[in-house]
């Protein structure tokens, strides 16, 4: 149990550290003469920022809640 709650930790840390990068690289469209909205508004309806949200979910579940626990035998 320990090592797949490792194992989803690992893969939703690299998911939303891939994610923020993306977000932050479309802030580049601020200097084409994007307005501060409209470069919001894309961040926010992006695939990116739904996977973002998803992977910082999955990091506070599987940090702060407990699994089922295992009495020794």
């Amino acid at each position: 149990m320990i090592l797949i709650r490792l194992l989803i930790f690992l893969i939703s840390y690299g998911i939303a550290v891939i994610s923020c990068s993306h977000l932050v690289l479309y802030l580049n469209f601020l200097s084409l003469g994007y307005s501060w909205r409209s470069v919001l508004m894309y961040m926010i309806e992006s695939t990116d920022f739904v996977f973002l949200c998803l992977a910082l979910l999955s990091i506070t579940v599987v940090v702060f809640f407990r699994g089922p626990l295992r009495l020794p035998s």
